[in-house]
């Protein structure tokens, strides 16, 4: 008995690395949603703290709070893109390191369809949230994010999702029984 055990490998382990995707996905979709109006945010508020009436005439003080200004949004904007890039790159670990049975390849496919088809709509939907009056265009100072979070992202997920199973079925097939 415990010699069947010791050379049972566990398989059919894929849900992971769907789940992984769709994790992946809403942490970017979050983290830009949440992104581009704390930028906006800051912005007004270094706008209120500039003001003679915060800190009076010191310069010191308004020198820090402007060198600061230019560092928020580009901050925010390289958080989004290095979350993506690390989630890809955990995502590529995950499925490395996954053994499936090859018959739930197909399965893969399928829930990569849906979260392509999932991660439009949340393009549609960050579209609308970052580009409305209000924000006055703070979106288009988010060069990668914008760039990850546009029309594109839905493509990205789909090259992302079929290197995912590639390197699954590469280590289905030669894994054995």
């Amino acid at each position: 008995m415990r010699s069947i055990l010791k050379n049972n490998k566990k398989r059919g382990q894929g849900g992971e690395v769907i789940g992984f995707l769709m994790l992946g996905i809403l942490v970017v979709f979050l983290l830009y949603i949440i992104a581009v109006p704390m930028a906006h945010v800051w912005d007004e508020t270094s706008a209120e703290l500039k003001n003679e009436s915060a800190f009076g005439s010191d310069n010191k003080t308004v020198r820090q709070i402007e060198k600061f200004d230019g560092f928020v949004t580009p901050l925010m904007d390289q958080i989004v893109f290095i979350a993506f890039i690390g989630i890809v790159i955990v995502l590529f670990v995950v499925a490395t390191f996954t053994e499936i049975h090859p018959i739930f390849l197909a399965f893969l496919g399928i829930g990569v369809i849906v979260m392509v088809i999932i991660s439009s709509q949340l393009v549609d939907v960050a579209d609308q949230a970052v580009n409305n009056a209000e924000l006055d265009g703070k979106s288009d100072e988010f060069v990668f994010s914008s760039t990850i979070m546009g029309t594109a992202f839905p493509l990205i997920i789909l090259v992302v999702g079929a290197f995912t199973i590639v390197i699954l079925l590469s280590k289905s097939r030669g894994g054995g029984v």
